[in-house]
C-alpha cells in the first residue's frame, strides 16, 4: 500500500527545508573559530565563576560585553559541562543558529501557507549560502543567540497573525511578550527591532488601553530591570562596549562603505529585489484584499525591523570593524517572512533568480582575503582555543608585578620601566584584550588601549573618525598619571615607541601634560566617575550610581589634559602666571612650573642667532633676523636652523626644531630623529600624526644639517628643505593666537647637540620675560638653564 500523496509531498517539503539547515550546521562547524571578542566573553565568564562578578578586571566594574544573555548562557554552559569553554561556545552558537533559522522557517510557513501548496525554501537558501553565516555561526560571540531571538520573535508574530483568522481578539501571551522584549539583552542594536515587534502586536490587538499598557510593561520588564542593575552596578546608562564605540555618534560615511562592502561582495541586491517584487508586494496585495491585516502587519514588522536596523547601522553606528558581522542579523530579518514561499506562478521569477544566484554565491563569492571555492577552514585560520592561537603558555613572559605592553595578538610583550602605584599589581596594556586577557587569567589586570574595557579611556572624546571601537586611544600622560607611583618621574624615554605612548612633543611639554592630567583626575567629575566603578558597592553606593549614571555616561573629555581640566569645569587651565590671578593652582601643576623656572635668562640676540626660552605662556610671538618688526607675529619669511650632532653624547631619539602654528592640536612639528647608530632623518608631524619626510641619512659631525622652512602664503603651506633640497610641505593649520597666519617657534635640541636658529621667541606683553617650556641650545653660549625630564637644573650660562 503506497503512502498518501500529501504525505509524500510533505516529506519532500521537509527534506527541502532541512537541506539548507544541514548545510549551515556542517559549514558552521568546519569554519569554527573564536574571535578576540569571543575570548573577551570567556574572560568575563571566568571572572563570574571566580566570584568577581560580570566584570573584565577584578575590582573594576566595567560592562565590556555586548550581550548580557550570551554571558549568562556561556556561564551556565561552562558551569555544567566539563569541556573547554571554546568548545561549549561552538556547541551553543551552532545550536542557537539552527534553532533560530528553524523557527524563522516555521514562521514563514505560517505566514505564506496557502492551503497545502508546496513551500520551497527561498530566503532560507539565501542565508544558508552566505559565507558570513558560516563564519558567525561560531566565533565565540552572540550571533547565534541573535538569530535564535529573531527566529523566536518571528514565530510569535506569525502565530499571532494566523490566529486572528479564527479569533480577531487573539493576543500574544505573557511569555511571548517577554521574548519579544528581550532584544536589548541579546544585543544593543536589537533594541529598535524589539520595540517595533512589541508595538506591532500591542497596537494590532483589540484591547482596552489598560491591557495594552500591561502588555508593554510585560515586554519591557526584564530590560528595565537589567537597566536599573546596570546603572547601579556599573554607574552608566549604557555598556562600556557601546560607550567605547560611540554607537550614537553618526558616521554615515563609514557605515555606507560597510554596507556597500557587504552587499557588493555577495551581490545581495539580486535576492533582495527578487523577494521584494515577486513575494512581498503580491503578499501584501492578496492579504489586503482578503482583509488579513495582521499578516501584513507581521510581515512589515519583521522585514521592516531589518530595514530600520540597516539604516541605524549605516547612519549612526557606522558599520563595524569586522566584515558583515553587524549586517547579517538585519539580512535575516528582512528575508525571514520569505524563508519559504508557495510554488505559484507569481513566485517563479524569484525562485529561478535566487537559485542561480545561490549557486554562484555559495561557490564563488567570498571577501577579498578568502579564496573562492573554500568550504572548509576558519576565519582567520583555524583558531578555536588558546592553544590553537599559540597562547597555551601565555603567562610565561610575565615577570612579577609591573606594567607590561603586550604585542597585539601575540603571546609576548615588554615590561616597562614604570613603578606602579600598586606595587603588587600586574597590569598588561593591550589592543587584543580578548586573547591576552583570557590567556593571562583573572589575577592580571588588562588595560585596553582602545578604551572598550577601560572605564576611563572610554569617556575620551573622539579626535578623529574611524571604525567603531578603534577611534579612541589611551593617551600617555593620562596613563602615567593614573598608574605610576611617581608620575612626574616617568620619562618619555621610559615609554615604548608605539601608539599611544609615543608623542612627538618636547619632554617638558609632555611632563606638563602629566601634571595637568594629575590635577584633572582630582577634579569632581573624574572623581565621581572613578567612584562609580572602583568604590566598594554598598546599597548607598548603588543608589548613588543610579542617580549619577546619566552624568557619568555623558562625560567626555579631550585627550589634551590641559583642555580637559578647563572644559570639564575643574578651573582655569592657563599657565601659572594666569592661575595665580584667577584662583588656586593645582598642586601638581604648581610643582611642575616651579621645577622649570630658571634663574637669569639669556638675552635673545638676533645677531648671533641665540635663543633663550623658559616658562610657558599662551601667546608666543616670533620674528626672524630678516624681519624689520621684531616681537611681532611672523606672517611670512624663511626660517633656518643649523643643527650639529655630537656623537660623543648618546643621542636622544627625538629632537624637535620648529612648531608650525600655535600650540594645541592644530599645529605641525618639524623634528630630527636619530636611531642611535649614526643615522638621522627629518620628520614632520601634521595634526599630531608623525609623517616621515626623508630617508635615514648618515650623521656627519663635520657637516651640520641645514634646515629651512618657508611660509608660502599663496598656497597657504609650509615648505621644508634640508640642505637646500625639497623634502615636504604641510598646510598652515590655523590662525595663531596673536593674529598671524601661523608661527614658527624653536623647540629644543637634545643635550650634546646644538641648533643655531635665527628665531626669537618672546612673550609680547612683557619684553623682560620669555616663555615656552622647552629647551633650545645654541651654537655660541651653550645650553640654556632649563631642566630636561625633571633632572636637577644646571646653572644658567
Amino acid at each position: 500500500m503506497s503512502a498518501p500523496r500529501w504525505m509524500t509531498l510533505r516529506s519532500f517539503q521537509w527534506g527541502l527545508w532541512v537541506a539548507p539547515l544541514v548545510l549551515v550546521g556542517v559549514l558552521g562547524f568546519t569554519h569554527r573559530w573564536t574571535s578576540d571578542d569571543g575570548f573577551a566573553y570567556f574572560r568575563v565568564v571566568d571572572q563570574i565563576l571566580d566570584g568577581n562578578g560580570p566584570v573584565f578586571n577584578a575590582g573594576q566594574r566595567v560592562e565590556t560585553f555586548a550581550s548580557p544573555l550570551w554571558v549568562a548562557a556561556l556561564t551556565v554552559g561552562d558551569l555544567v559541562t566539563p569541556f573547554e569553554l571554546a568548545y561549549v561556545a561552538v556547541a551553543l552558537s551552532i545550536a542557537a543558529t539552527l534553532l533560530g533559522l528553524s523557527l524563522a522557517t516555521a514562521a514563514s510557513a505560517r505566514l505564506m501557507d496557502e492551503g497545502g501548496a508546496l513551500l520551497l525554501p527561498l530566503g532560507l537558501v539565501v542565508i544558508a549560502v552566505l559565507w558570513p553565516t558560516w563564519i558567525w555561526s561560531t566565533g565565540g560571540e552572540e550571533l547565534g543567540l541573535v538569530l535564535a531571538w529573531i527566529g523566536a520573535s518571528a514565530w510569535i508574530l506569525a502565530r499571532w497573525a494566523s490566529r486572528s483568522d479564527a479569533d480577531p481578539n487573539a493576543a500574544v501571551g505573557r511569555l511571548g511578550l517577554v521574548l519579544l522584549g528581550l532584544g536589548p539583552l541579546v544585543r544593543p542594536d536589537l533594541t529598535l527591532p524589539s520595540a517595533v515587534l512589541v508595538l506591532a502586536v500591542v497596537m494590532g490587538t483589540a484591547a482596552p488601553t489598560r491591557r495594552r499598557a500591561s502588555m508593554l510593561l510585560t515586554a519591557g520588564a526584564l530590560p528595565l530591570g537589567y537597566q536599573i542593575f546596570r546603572m547601579g552596578y556599573y554607574g552608566l546608562i549604557t555598556s562600556s562596549w557601546s560607550l567605547g564605540r560611540e554607537d550614537t555618534a553618526t558616521r554615515p560615511g563609514f557605515g555606507w562603505e560597510y554596507f556597500a562592502d557587504f552587499t557588493s561582495t555577495y551581490l545581495l541586491l539580486v535576492p533582495l529585489v527578487a523577494v521584494l517584487l515577486a513575494v512581498y508586494i503580491p503578499f501584501v496585495q492578496r492579504n489586503a484584499e482578503a482583509g488579513r491585516r495582521r499578516r501584513i502587519a507581521a510581515l512589515v514588522a519583521i522585514a521592516g525591523s531589518g530595514v530600520l536596523n540597516v539604516v541605524v547601522i549605516i547612519v549612526i553606528v557606522g558599520g563595524d570593524s569586522v566584515h558583515a558581522r553587524a549586517l547579517l542579523p538585519s539580512m535575516v530579518m528582512m528575508l525571514t517572512p520569505a524563508f519559504v514561499v508557495p510554488v505559484a506562478r507569481r513566485h517563479i521569477a524569484a525562485i529561478v533568480a535566487v537559485a542561480v544566484w545561490a549557486v554562484g554565491c555559495g561557490v564563488f563569492m567570498r571577501p577579498g582575503n578568502v579564496p573562492a571555492l573554500s568550504l572548509t577552514g576558519a576565519y582567520p585560520g583555524r583558531r578555536l582555543t588558546l592553544a590553537d592561537a599559540g597562547f597555551g603558555d601565555a603567562a610565561g613572559w610575565i615577570d612579577g608585578p609591573g606594567l607590561y605592553l603586550a604585542d597585539p595578538f601575540e603571546p609576548t610583550g615588554t615590561k616597562l620601566p614604570i613603578k606602579l602605584a600598586d606595587p603588587d599589581a600586574v597590569v598588561v596594556a593591550s589592543r587584543s584584550i580578548g586573547l591576552t586577557g583570557y590567556s593571562l587569567g583573572t589575577d592580571v589586570d588588562i588595560l585596553d588601549l582602545n578604551g572598550i574595557a577601560d572605564p576611563f579611556t572610554g569617556h575620551q572624546g573622539l579626535e578623529f573618525r574611524y571604525l567603531p571601537g578603534q577611534e579612541k586611544s589611551a593617551y600617555a600622560p593620562w596613563l602615567v598619571a593614573r598608574f605610576a607611583e611617581t608620575p612626574d618621574q616617568v620619562l618619555p624615554t621610559d615609554l615604548p615607541d608605539e601608539r599611544p605612548f609615543h608623542d612627538p612633543v618636547a619632554p617638558l611639554l609632555y611632563l606638563e601634560q602629566v601634571a595637568w592630567a594629575q590635577a584633572t583626575l582630582e577634579c569632581g567629575p573624574f572623581e565621581r566617575l572613578a567612584d562609580a566603578y572602583d568604590a566598594p558597592l554598598t546599597f548607598g553606593g548603588f543608589a548613588r550610581n543610579v542617580w549619577r549614571a546619566m552624568s557619568n555616561t555623558s562625560l567626555r573629555f579631550p585627550a589634551d589634559p590641559r583642555r580637559a581640566y578647563s572644559e570639564e569645569g575643574c578651573g582655569e587651565a592657563s599657565p601659572l602666571e594666569r592661575l595665580t590671578m584667577r584662583g588656586p593652582v593645582p598642586e601638581t601643576v604648581e610643582r611642575f612650573y616651579a621645577r622649570v623656572e630658571t634663574g637669569p635668562v639669556l638675552p635673545a640676540d638676533p645677531e648671533s642667532g641665540s635663543v633663550a626660552v623658559a616658562g610657558r605662556c599662551d601667546v608666543t610671538l616670533v620674528a626672524t633676523e630678516e624681519d624689520d618688526l621684531p616681537w611681532t607675529p611672523v606672517r611670512a619669511g624663511s626660517f633656518r636652523a643649523t643643527v650639529t650632532f655630537d656623537e660623543s653624547v648618546t643621542p636622544e631619539p627625538l629632537t624637535a626644531v620648529w612648531a608650525l602654528g600655535p600650540f594645541g592640536p592644530d599645529r605641525g612639528v618639524v623634528w630630527l630623529q636619530t636611531d642611535g647608530s649614526g643615522n638621522y632623518r627629518v620628520v614632520q608631524e601634521i595634526n599630531w600624526i608623525p609623517q616621515v619626510a626623508s630617508p635615514w641619512m648618515p650623521i656627519d659631525p663635520a657637516a651640520p644639517v641645514e634646515l629651512a622652512v618657508s611660509a608660502d602664503l599663496d598656497e597657504n603651506q609650509w615648505v621644508l628643505t634640508v640642505d637646500g633640497a625639497y623634502v615636504a610641505h604641510s598646510p598652515m593649520l590655523s590662525e595663531s593666537a596673536a593674529g598671524g597666519v601661523s608661527a614658527a617657534v624653536p623647540q629644543r635640541a637634545a643635550p650634546g647637540h646644538t641648533s643655531s636658529s635665527p628665531l626669537i621667541a618672546h612673550e609680547g606683553r612683557t619684553p623682560d620675560r620669555t616663555c615656552q617650556a622647552v629647551l633650545v641650545a645654541n651654537a655660541e653660549p651653550g645650553p640654556v638653564g632649563v631642566p630636561q625630564y625633571g633632572v636637577p637644573r644646571p646653572s644658567a650660562t
